[in-house]
């Protein structure tokens, strides 16, 4: 109930900031500036897409057989279109469907632990990747782009804090030591009654993500190859969507307007409702292009964001889920 309250709460807040951003820009200034969107432009950025939820999937079936698990790629298509729908409407930080694809992945035969280290790992690959690219993107940022002086402080900071957590990561992964556990028990989450019996749960399943950093350098190398891959086509996806609003702007703006959305969806906002609008007026205003086109842009990321979980959804129906399948208070005694 607890959490029904919060999703709520959160959706009243998202909508509350685009009502306000909506009543500053007219609406007929923002649908102008999709004149410019030819057939051959919407076709590719559709083909793009679709590539990029390809390569994701490639990856994940990559990291699954490094367990010598063999899953369909349709199957796994399918469950991550699932696990896309549920993340994309919880204030979770798009972390919210990463246990219904562990659960949708038991059907397969794996057990949880399985299962989740199989989603935890592709979540890590994907966080890690992103973070080489945003820093990398930052310090380029930084050097051509005349920021704020009050963001340039922030961006260094946010950069030097996401550059530890990764070496911090990849050295505890790389020697055999506990990455997830080691927080868990530096902030005495095992003093919370309702986590104790999550820590049994949390060695055992960590002792298969440590194995695949540690010993699956090939699947490791794989995975991080298609990481890069589907940033390239999201590159190419955005390059495409500024297009198709009239502007054609160098690669290094398109880094900046995609590192303010990728910001925008960290908010717990569920779709990002309000935030992904601001964060492009915030983008546009520092390339000084108007803010309808920020607008815009943003309507055109909702709608592709829209469509991907209405298929989720319609997939997560036809599959049957069960509230029960998702709970993890059930897991450890099935595979028992």
């Amino acid at each position: 109930m607890k959490k029904n309250y919060l999703t709520l709460a959160t959706l009243l807040l998202g909508a509350l900031i685009l009502t306000y951003i909506l009543s500053k820009i007219s609406l007929n200034e923002i649908i102008l500036r999709f004149s410019h969107v030819s057939s051959g432009l919407l076709i590719t950025y559709i083909l793009v897409s679709i590539s990029i939820m390809v390569l994701l999937t490639a990856r994940w079936q990559i990291i699954l057989r490094s367990q010598k698990h063999y899953i369909d790629f349709l199957s796994l298509f399918q469950y991550r279109l699932v696990g896309y729908a549920i993340s994309y409407v919880t204030p979770a930080a798009k972390l919210g469907g990463e246990p219904v694809r562990a659960a949708l992945l038991k059907r397969k035969g794996l057990s949880f632990h399985q299962a989740f280290s199989g989603v935890v790992i592709d979540k890590t690959v994907e966080l890690t990747t992103n973070g080489i690219f945003f820093i990398t993107g930052i310090g380029v940022l930084v050097v051509n782009v005349a920021l704020p002086e009050n963001m340039k402080i922030l961006a260094i900071i946010t950069s030097s804090l996401i550059a530890f957590t990764i070496f911090f990561f990849f050295s505890r992964m790389l020697r055999g030591k506990h990455f997830f556990y080691r927080i868990f028990r530096i902030f005495h989450l095992q003093k919370i009654k309702q986590l104790q019996s999550f820590e049994e749960n949390l060695i055992e399943f960590e002792n298969l993500i440590i194995k695949f950093y540690k010993e699956d350098k090939k699947h490791f190398l794989f995975a991080i190859l298609f990481s890069f891959l589907s940033w390239l086509f999201m590159f190419l996806e955005y390059k495409v969507a500024i297009l198709m609003l009239g502007y054609n702007i160098p690669l290094l703006w398109v880094f900046l307007v995609f590192s303010f959305i990728g910001i925008a969806y960290i908010l717990p906002l569920p779709m990002a409702l309000g935030s992904l609008e601001a964060s492009q007026i915030g983008a546009f205003a520092l390339l000084k292009i108007p803010a309808s086109v920020g607008i815009a842009l943003s309507f055109l990321v909702r709608t592709r964001d829209l469509i991907w979980s209405a298929i989720g959804f319609g997939i997560f129906l036809l599959l049957g889920i069960t509230k029960k399948e998702i709970s993890t208070h059930h897991e450890k005694r099935d595979e028992d």
